[in-house]
């Protein structure tokens, strides 16, 4: 079975804890991300912040008899709505032992860290499906609800 440091997206995108939840959402949509790693002043891994995370800092505001648009606070800030602790795992581990931790926490993604810590990535549900997918199948999807995804050819040998 393959190591974490051969899955998932190449990228991590990071946000600061004290960075708005407008600013974290806009960022989200814009490079079409459902998590951000988020870090302290001083770069130290501090949490995650998710899509449910932003839906639970949106509300409701009446427009209108019939209409409601749902809105974030413009103070409304990454710390009081991130995950933390947040589930890590390393980079060494084995793409199985993340489905496990994944099933046992009953979460959607951890951040993969170095030996010392530090962030280095992301692996999701959909990073560890793809893999057994194509592990199995041959079968690679393109895009996965409606996300440009990473193409695996050759990643789950």
């Amino acid at each position: 079975m393959q190591s974490l440091k051969q899955l998932g997206s190449p990228n991590l995108y990071t946000i600061h804890d004290t960075s708005t939840m407008l600013e974290a959402c806009r960022k989200m949509k814009q490079i079409n991300i459902r998590h951000l790693v988020i870090l302290d002043v001083t770069g130290k891994l501090t949490g995650i912040l998710s899509e449910r995370d932003v839906q639970r800092a949106m509300h409701q505001l009446k427009v209108s008899e019939f209409d409601q648009i749902q809105s974030i606070s413009p103070e409304a800030k990454v710390a009081d709505y991130m995950t933390w602790p947040v589930c890590t795992i390393f980079s060494t581990s084995t793409v199985e032992t993340a489905a496990r931790q994944m099933l046992e926490h009953k979460i959607s993604s951890l951040v993969v860290v170095s030996q010392d810590g530090s962030p280095e990535g992301i692996v999701t549900t959909d990073d560890i499906l793809k893999c057994f997918l194509t592990d199995k199948s041959g079968f690679i999807p393109k895009k996965t609800l409606g996300r440009k995804i990473m193409s695996l050819v050759g990643k789950c040998d």
